[in-house]
């Protein structure tokens, strides 16, 4: 199997679900982009132009972070809180070197769910890239229940949407957002994975 890079811009988001503790665990969900250059390092995130499927968008950075926030954050615990937002670049192509960018700090920065948060939950949502990769995207401690694999069909409301965004980003301004590691993006959906992550479930649980 090939080995894939993150790149060429990668975006990190922090967060914490406070209802969770002992221990606090800080979770990262990292995703590739790919801006309209130049995009000179430590420029606000409304500086940066991105470009979608389709090529550049007339869109800012810190746009897609707020539509991406607003769908992401349905998904958790209202104690659930966007501690940071920070972008990286990997200045040369394959290669796990990144170097610090810019950050941003959201508007949309807390769960917005009433359902309690799953503690060690993970859910993994898995794509197909337009040159016949894999993306995958995780998600760690919403408040869905481990289950069954899920087609599209079977989807409820916040899983759909957060398809629905990898794939056609806001519908209306952008469309696919998001890179996979494979340097092309995402255009079509394979299956939502709903489990538990035995690394989190050992830190939480003491093991």
């Amino acid at each position: 199997m090939a080995l894939n890079y993150p790149g060429p811009y990668e975006l990190r988001i922090y967060y914490t679900v406070a209802s969770l503790t002992s221990p606090t665990i800080e979770h990262v969900q990292r995703l590739n982009v790919k801006l309209a250059e130049p995009a000179a390092q430590g420029q606000a995130f409304s500086a940066y132009n991105f470009q979608d499927i389709n090529g550049v968008v007339t869109n800012t950075l810190d746009d897609l972070v707020e539509d991406w926030l607003t769908v992401l954050n349905a998904a958790f615990h209202t104690s659930m809180t966007i501690n940071a937002v920070e972008l990286w670049k990997y200045p040369t192509a394959q290669t796990f070197d990144a170097v610090f960018w810019s950050s941003y700090t959201p508007t949309a920065d807390a769960g917005t769910s009433a359902s309690a948060a799953v503690a060690a939950q993970q859910d993994i949502y898995v794509f197909r890239s337009q040159e016949g990769g894999i993306m995958k995207l995780s998600l760690m401690e919403t408040s869905f229940a481990p289950g069954a694999p899920v087609a599209y069909a079977a989807l409820t409301a916040i899983p759909l949407a957060i398809v629905d965004f990898v794939l056609d980003g806001d519908a209306v301004n952008y469309s696919a957002p998001f890179l996979a590691r494979d340097t092309s993006y995402p255009f079509s959906f394979t299956k939502r994975f709903p489990g538990q992550n035995e690394a989190t479930w050992k830190l939480r649980n003491g093991r």
